[in-house]
């Protein structure tokens, strides 16, 4: 892994930045990854967006954006410990109009589900 960014503090908080790097090292863990993991995990969570729903979608025939909808199956298949790549499918498919969104929608479903520990049968 090679460096592309340089992380900023506060100017009078480098005690804590110290800490940090004092943890890890005590841990024999190197502060580079966590930070990393950290980084790869808050994108797989937050990437797709916010799984709320706009208010418009509560109206009759309002909008429904396809952030809401993958939030809403995300969730729904959340709550098991295995769950069928076909059944997340049927369920986008369902939702969503558009055949390549729905699969692709599934796919991210799928894989956020598996980080996640939910075991995704093919």
């Amino acid at each position: 892994m090679s460096p592309v960014h340089s992380f900023y503090g506060k100017p009078n908080e480098d005690h804590l930045w110290h800490r940090f790097i004092e943890i890890a090292k005590r841990e024999g863990r190197n502060a580079s990854i966590i930070l990393w993991d950290f980084i790869v995990k808050y994108v797989e969570e937050h990437g797709p967006g916010n799984p709320q729903s706009r208010i418009e979608s509560f109206v009759e025939g309002g909008l429904t954006d396809q952030g809401a909808i993958e939030g809403r199956i995300r969730q729904k298949f959340s709550q098991g410990k295995e769950v069928s790549y076909q059944d997340i499918l049927k369920q986008c498919k369902a939702e969503v109009p558009n055949i390549k969104s729905a699969i692709a929608m599934a796919e991210r479903i799928s894989k956020w589900l598996n980080n996640r520990g939910v075991r995704i049968w093919r």
